[in-house]
C-alpha cells in the first residue's frame, strides 16, 4: 500500500509521459542555438571576484546574563538579581556616584 502511494507521487511529480512519437519529424528535433565562439580556448567567462572582509563576530559577553544573591535588609532569604554586565556595570557606576553623593552631604564633615 505505501510503495503504491510512493509510486503515485513519484509518477505525478514527474509530469505528464509522453507515449505516443510526434507526427512531425522536425518536432522531434530540439533546436539547439548556435554556440558562441569561446575566445582563444576560454571556457569561462572572465568573471572576477574580490575577496570580503568577514564580518566581525558578535560579542556575545553583551548579552549573557550573570546571577547573583543580593541580602535583602529585614529578611534572612537573599534575592536573586539577573542582569548583563553592562546592566551590572551601569548599577555599580549609579550606586557608587549615589554613595558619593551622600558622603558629601554629611553634617559636620569639614572640607
Amino acid at each position: 500500500m505505501l510503495t503504491a502511494l510512493i509510486a503515485a507521487t513519484v509518477l505525478a511529480l514527474a509530469g505528464p509521459a509522453v507515449t505516443s512519437r510526434p507526427q512531425d519529424p522536425s518536432a522531434a528535433a530540439p533546436v539547439e542555438p548556435p554556440a558562441a565562439a569561446a575566445p582563444e580556448g576560454k571556457t569561462v567567462s572572465p568573471l572576477v571576484i574580490a575577496p570580503q572582509a568577514p564580518a566581525p563576530a558578535p560579542d556575545l559577553k553583551k548579552y549573557l546574563l550573570v546571577c547573583h544573591d543580593e541580602p535583602v535588609l529585614g529578611s534572612l532569604f537573599p534575592k536573586q538579581v539577573c542582569a548583563t554586565q553592562a546592566q551590572r556595570k551601569e548599577r555599580r557606576d549609579i550606586d557608587q556616584a549615589e554613595v558619593r553623593r551622600w558622603q558629601a552631604l554629611r553634617p559636620g564633615k569639614s572640607n
